[in-house]
């Protein structure tokens, strides 16, 4: 299991809870699209493994309220932050995320791939044991939903069968959707077949079948994520009650005292567990009708109202923290930036030009080499996730009368991605070297204690910077 996993999987927890809350105050007041909008937005930023920056994110709030706080630059690039000498600021999550680390850190691949698998193989077993029960499905041999099919068309073909092998109606299929009667279906209440069809054609059109499957994929992946199970089946009551909402907008308000009649008695007919189904009596009916019953004919303020929640629920949950401007440090160099602006001045003294260079060249001696192409270091072969550099005292600043604490200088860099952690190894009782720091000896890879105390701590990345 990756860090940036487990990012998306924070990040995404963050705006479930936040659908929740909206779903709680006003699911009876919006339109019920409005929050199946919003959940297909949380399983993007589950997926999708990189965010758009946005200075409106929440993360960037909590940045510029909280200094030194970080939650998704690994997944725009590795973003350093500076601190106060032997400060560590808490990065990437919080308590939610440090749970997690400590968690997953040695183990957490191994039993993330079990959880996967176990995950995939039910859902694959119910999906297969459904296609072999529909398989035995008849055609339904009915004028009124023969009718019915030739005043609905679709790009898609779409039938009506029928099997003794469900209890309610549903509908399955992407490309060749089917909608499944039981068997003893009362072909002659034309009144009820028009509410039924109708919701399972919603779900048709609205390709809920192929939404459930990315769905399935994204609790599969987040499996160890609580709130993404909560996000499902809220999700499944959701896509019930837009297709409710469909149904009573075509027939009026008028009906909805039937439609809610006719909705409890498919309750009262169970089906089995068809996970990958859009089945019509599967989510809680009691919430469906009073959503039916509250219902009422959308006008252009509560449109409004929605998109204004989407656009900015998405805008605010769905992007990660503008990049800092200041005092930055990249995981390439793991140079400061004063020190990579150095690098190409034109300043004549001897330790101005190339100071950054010449740290670099200082850690390659050691052994220590970084790979451009992957914007990573290596060390033994190793991918590095922490280094750090005490180097310290600056001779130049020393020289130009600043205190000792002053010139002192700490610089690190995070990888996310890297399997060691990386600590300098300098004389600091001797001469400077030509970088102006103490003299570089070696390098010290931490130990298994001190790797887990800094994924504890997770993803922290810290700078002392001249003051």
């Amino acid at each position: 299991m990756t860090v940036d996993l487990l990012r998306r999987s924070v990040s995404g927890a963050i705006f479930i809870i936040a659908i929740v809350v909206i779903r709680a105050i006003a699911v009876h007041k919006l339109p019920k699209r409005t929050f199946t909008v919003l959940w297909e937005l949380v399983l993007l930023r589950l997926l999708i493994p990189f965010s758009i920056p946005s200075r409106f994110s929440v993360y960037t709030l909590i940045q510029r309220c909280i200094p030194g706080i970080s939650y998704s630059g690994a997944e725009t690039g590795n973003t350093i932050f500076d601190l106060s000498q032997s400060q560590f600021a808490p990065v990437q999550g919080g308590w939610l995320q440090q749970a997690y680390d400590t968690a997953f850190v040695f183990d957490g691949p191994f039993i993330w791939c079990v959880g996967v698998i176990v995950l995939a193989a039910f859902f694959s077993i119910s999906y297969l044991r459904c296609r072999a029960e529909f398989r035995v499905s008849l055609p339904v041999c009915n004028a009124y939903a023969a009718q019915w099919l030739s005043e609905h068309p679709l790009m898609r073909p779409l039938s009506i069968r029928q099997s003794d092998r469900v209890s309610a109606p549903l509908t399955y299929g992407i490309f060749h959707p089917v909608i499944l009667m039981p068997s003893d279906t009362d072909w002659e209440n034309t009144k009820q077949l028009q509410f039924i069809f109708m919701h399972e054609y919603a779900h048709v059109r609205r390709f809920d079948a192929a939404t459930k499957l990315v769905m399935t994929a994204a609790l599969c992946i987040h499996w160890f994520n609580p709130v993404v199970w909560i996000m499902c089946i809220l999700f499944n009551r959701d896509m019930e009650l837009a297709c409710d909402e469909c149904v009573i907008r075509q027939f009026g308000e008028t009906s909805r005292s039937a439609y809610a009649f006719m909705l409890i008695d498919m309750e009262a007919k169970k089906s089995g567990v068809f996970p990958l189904c859009s089945n019509f009596s599967k989510n809680a009916v009691e919430e469906r009708m009073i959503a039916i019953m509250k219902n009422k004919k959308a006008n252009a303020v509560t449109m409004i109202l929605a998109c204004v929640i989407i656009i900015g629920a998405s805008g605010i949950f769905a992007t990660s923290e503008a990049a800092p401007v200041n005092h930055k440090e990249t995981a390439s160099e793991g140079l400061t930036q004063e020190e990579l602006q150095n690098e190409g001045n034109a300043d004549n003294s001897e330790t101005a030009p190339n100071r950054g260079q010449r740290i670099l060249d200082a850690y390659e001696e050691c052994g220590l080499g970084y790979d451009k192409s992957k914007n990573a270091y290596f060390y033994d072969g190793k991918r590095v996730r922490l280094l750090y550099d005490n180097r310290g005292m600056d001779w130049d600043m020393m020289i130009e009368g600043s205190s000792s604490q002053d010139s002192c200088v700490v610089s690190s860099c995070w990888d996310p991605e890297g399997e060691i952690d990386l600590y300098t190894v300098r004389e600091f009782d001797g001469e400077a070297d030509e970088t102006g720091y103490a003299k570089l000896e070696g390098f010290r890879v931490a130990t298994r204690e001190e790797f887990v105390a800094n994924t504890q701590k997770h993803v922290y990345t810290y700078q002392t910077v001249k003051k």
